[in-house]
């Protein structure tokens, strides 16, 4: 990751970003009046300063001016019944921005398969007037505040390579909306209490057939989704959380939608628990009875095998997953699988990662997505 900011900056050779510092440099880190604080010049030579001496940040760091990090994504893939191939699955380029102390944006830049899909996933302005004291209200596309899977499917921070099945099928997994959301943490002696809620455009009339596709630009109708988790953590690394969301996805606006969603997780050092279980119901006029619905789950563990103090690490994952993507149809479709693989981290920002998956299909039928191999490399900075 590369940070412009007051604080701190790693170390990367600055002769070609001078220009980006320059623009760090008048872009306002507090709300200030004129005059206030040092001027462009020496600012300008306090971050070429800082920008020497540099230090480590976190992955996704903020309150910084100007941040710009990103991640490279490289995949083998071989599957039963289907052609082995390499695919750079993933490029993606973040920009995060600290307009003032109280509003930060983001913009993420998306290249999937070789720049085969090209998108903008999240686009939004985070006001929050109050801090850590108060509500944060977010405008703009964002992810769907709906289960946790979608806060570590970032290659970087998957400690598989895969997706869970559910996360995919049943709900549209990285699920970007556009609209406006409100978050708010509370501290409690039980616990951190945590609160979303989404009013945004929903799913399209694509939700019958496919629910990633359904996710669209503008909306289609005149009604808006709601949507919304409500989470609870414990400093003993205990976590529960209850999501919901509901809308109309036809132009016409009649026929409506329903998701309902479990999460919990639990992180004893020595293993890290999470698991998810997702319902889905939906009106749909070529189904029988007129409507019809999905459900799925899946239950995931890592431990880590070998952690040395330079921060390479060795671990291991499993991963159970279940899907049913229509109750009221018997077919290939509804499937269990397995997963099983390692993860090495020989260096920060640079991951490998082997996965097998083994497929159990419910009934024959055409299914060309059988037991896999795939390996992984990541490089994120």
């Amino acid at each position: 990751m590369w940070v412009f900011s007051k604080e701190s900056m790693p170390q990367h050779a600055s002769h070609w970003i001078t220009p980006l510092l320059a623009l760090a440099a008048v872009a306002p880190a507090r709300s200030q009046e004129p005059g206030d604080g040092p001027g462009k010049a020496d600012l300008l030579d306090q971050l070429l300063e800082e920008f020497e001496t540099g230090s480590d940040l976190e992955y996704g760091g903020r309150n910084a001016i100007l941040s710009l990090h990103g991640f490279l994504q490289l995949e083998f893939r071989d599957a039963d019944g289907d052609v082995s191939s390499f695919d750079l699955h993933h490029a993606n380029l973040l920009f995060d921005v600290a307009v003032n102390e109280h509003t930060d944006a983001r913009l993420e830049f998306e290249w999937e398969h070789g720049a085969g899909k090209v998108e903008m996933d999240q686009v939004f302005l985070d006001y929050h007037p109050w801090d850590a004291a108060g509500p944060s209200f977010i405008l703009g596309r964002f992810y769907a505040p709906f289960g946790v899977e979608r806060h570590v499917w970032f290659p970087p921070v998957n400690l598989a390579v895969t997706r869970p099945l559910v996360m995919r099928e049943v709900v549209p997994g990285s699920w970007y909306e556009s609209g406006a959301m409100v978050r708010y943490s509370a501290e409690a002696a039980s616990g951190i209490f945590l609160v979303e809620t989404a009013l945004s455009n929903g799913l399209g009339p694509a939700l019958t057939t496919s629910v990633r596709a359904a996710r669209q630009e503008q909306d289609s109708n005149q009604n808006k989704m709601l949507s919304g988790r409500l989470g609870w953590s414990h400093a003993s690394g205990f976590g529960v959380g209850l999501s919901g969301a509901a809308g109309k996805h036809d132009p016409a606006g009649t026929q409506s939608y329903r998701f309902l969603g479990a999460d919990a997780s639990l992180d004893l050092e020595a293993v890290q628990l999470v698991g998810e279980w997702v319902q889905s119901e939906m009106d749909d006029p070529a189904a029988p009875g007129d409507s019809r619905g999905g459900t799925g789950w899946y239950l995931q563990a890592y431990a880590p095998l070998v952690d040395s103090q330079g921060g390479a690490e060795l671990g291991a994952f499993v991963r159970a997953d279940s899907v049913d993507p229509d109750r009221d149809i018997r077919d290939s479709a509804d499937r269990d699988a397995v997963s099983i693989g390692l993860r090495w981290v020989p260096a920060a920002h640079l991951s490998f990662k082997l996965e097998y998956q083994a497929v159990s299909h419910d009934h024959p039928g055409p299914h060309a997505n059988g037991d896999t191999i795939w390996f992984e490399a990541v490089l994120d900075f």
